[in-house]
Order: structure tokens, then sequence, then C-alpha cells
């Protein structure tokens, strides 16, 4: 299988919880990306609705940003087939 994957936050290399850090650190990085949209409080996770001419609001917040910085990733080159799901 091949394709990337959009991380952000804490799924982000480098931004782990001690709890996924091994498993986020065999991702391989292939570049600093960004999404537009609006992003929705779900509770444990954020979600993300992609909208470029939105600009996208942290839920119970009023601070609006722009783009959602994150990281572009291969997680089946390192060896993760099922990553989150996928």
């Amino acid at each position: 299988m091949s394709g990337y994957l959009f991380a952000y936050g804490t799924l982000r290399p480098g931004f782990a919880p001690e709890s996924v850090a091994p498993m986020v650190d065999r991702l391989e990085l292939v570049g600093e990306g960004f999404l537009q949209g609006l992003l929705y409080d779900l509770g444990e996770y954020p979600g993300l609705v992609l909208d470029s001419r939105s600009v996208s609001v942290i839920a119970s917040s009023s601070r609006p940003i722009k783009r959602l910085a994150g990281a572009v990733v291969e997680p089946w080159r390192a060896g993760i087939h099922a990553f989150g799901g996928l």
C-alpha cells in the first residue's frame, strides 16, 4: 500500500505523547504542509472539515486560524499498515 497521511496536533512527529510516540516516531516524514477548513471540538479528538474558502475557528474559541499546520507522512513505508484505523 502507498499513500500519504496528513498528521496534525499530537500525531505530528516530535509532538506525540508517550503513549503513541514509538509509533509516530516510525512515520516517514515527507514534508510540512497545511490544510484550510473548519476545526470542530469532538471531545477527545478534533475533527476537520476541509474548506479552502473558510477561516478555521478552534472550537470554544474565537481565535481564528487561516490554516492548520501539520506534517505529510508515509506511514506504510515505515511498516505501519493500520494507523488509526486506516
